[in-house]
């Protein structure tokens, strides 16, 4: 599907953790309407037409939660709850009134601080920057986990004021010693990770929840998977559902929203 640069700007400016996952929300217009209360919490007023809400959609949630963007029409004309109707431009668009209970039907999933949710959101555009460099610099190779890695702590350590780095060795196979970050102005570790097939990537993370959750320490993981090729595109919002959420080990809470981006 080709994305036009309105859309992927749109979904790029949601706070998706703060929304109800698109995929569990069985009626059409329910769906659409929580891409509207998103792109006008996000501070934009625009109203939107039904082909970039279908666009969204189909990134955030793939294109089986999509429909078509006559439906989406359809279905927000017939939607009895909050939500405004305009015609622009010879085209009826829509938006999600401004000061409407934006509570409704929000997600009570963990959330985490809106900061480092934005670091991970924005970071793929942020690395055109060093990846082509003038002159003939040296590039950062983005490819390689490790800069990956050092980029993203540089980044932390611009914004928050105590940011420590964890070292330790990986008990998956193959896990060579490698640098996680604890920000503990806000008492959540942050880890990101080059993508990698499906079921390596979540049997990875599940270990690393695990031992997060045995550190009284740390209230809040953040899992950053970054995946600029696209090899977990199809399987992103899986892998958010099936591991973001509450874990309990030994009596201890740990809160974790695991970030696919971009997707």
């Amino acid at each position: 599907m080709r994305r036009s640069s309105e859309a992927t700007h749109f979904h790029s400016t949601v706070n998706w953790t703060r929304l109800l996952d698109l995929r569990k929300v069985d009626k059409l217009g329910a769906r659409a309407v929580e891409v509207l209360k998103g792109i006008r919490a996000a501070g934009i007023d625009t109203f939107v037409a039904s082909t970039i809400i279908h666009e969204v959609m189909y990134i955030q949630a793939g294109k089986q939660y999509a429909s078509t963007s006559s439906n989406i029409s359809t279905a927000l004309q017939n939607y009895d709850g909050p939500l405004e109707r305009q015609h622009v431009d010879g085209r009826l668009k829509f938006r999600f009134p401004n000061g409407a209970d934006h509570k409704v039907v929000m997600s009570p999933k963990p959330t985490a601080d809106d900061l480092l949710v934005g670091i991970c959101e924005r970071f793929y555009r942020a690395t055109d920057h060093v990846a082509k460099r003038r002159k003939g610099k040296h590039c950062i190779d983005f490819s390689d986990e490790y800069d990956v890695q050092d980029v993203f702590g540089l980044v932390l350590k611009s914004v928050y004021d105590d940011v420590r780095d964890e070292e330790w060795t990986p008990s998956y196979a193959g896990g060579a010693s490698r640098i996680d970050f604890v920000v503990v102005d806000i008492q959540t570790a942050a880890e990101l990770k080059r993508a990698r097939p499906k079921q390596a990537i979540a049997d990875e993370l599940t270990l690393d929840i695990a031992r997060y959750a045995k550190n009284p320490d740390v209230k809040k993981l953040v899992c950053f998977v970054y995946d600029p090729d696209g090899i977990l595109r199809r399987d992103a919002s899986q892998i958010e559902i099936d591991l973001s959420g509450r874990h309990e080990v030994r009596g201890h809470g740990l809160d974790v929203i695991v970030l696919v981006r971009p997707k």
